[in-house]
């Protein structure tokens, strides 16, 4: 008994450290390479603003852990549209940078954002 006991713990534990690992995602949604011979991945760009031109905005950068697959990259997305003054967002799969352009966005709901779709972000240092 004691010997079912512990080995039903361990994978109870070995479970609970993998699902900290694990990508949320569907398993379905994968990210785009540039082409089959490159390891370069395309970023993930979404505009949320119609004909917005970027470069009339301002452009935020931060570094975003954890971020597996285009599905967990999607859940960023959701949750930025919801952020005031925010028009569109591209993750940078080689360098972990999420580019937020927008009008007097306020970093820390930004941050506040991302976090809430379980990724941690960090302002990118000048």
């Amino acid at each position: 008994m004691k010997r079912m006991i512990l080995i039903l713990a361990a994978g109870l534990i070995a479970g609970y450290y993998t699902s900290l690992w694990a990508c949320p995602g569907d398993g379905k949604a994968k990210a785009q390479y540039i082409n089959e011979d490159e390891e370069s991945l395309k970023p993930y760009k979404a505009v949320f603003v119609e004909n917005a031109d970027l470069s009339n905005y301002k452009v935020y950068e931060l570094t975003v852990n954890g971020v597996m697959c285009e599905h967990c990259v999607e859940k960023i997305e959701t949750n930025l549209k919801g952020v005031k003054g925010v028009v569109a967002m591209e993750y940078i799969w080689d360098t972990k940078t999420l580019k937020v352009w927008g009008d007097n966005v306020v970093m820390d709901k930004v941050i506040s954002a991302i976090k809430k779709a379980g990724y941690k972000a960090r302002p990118k240092s000048a």
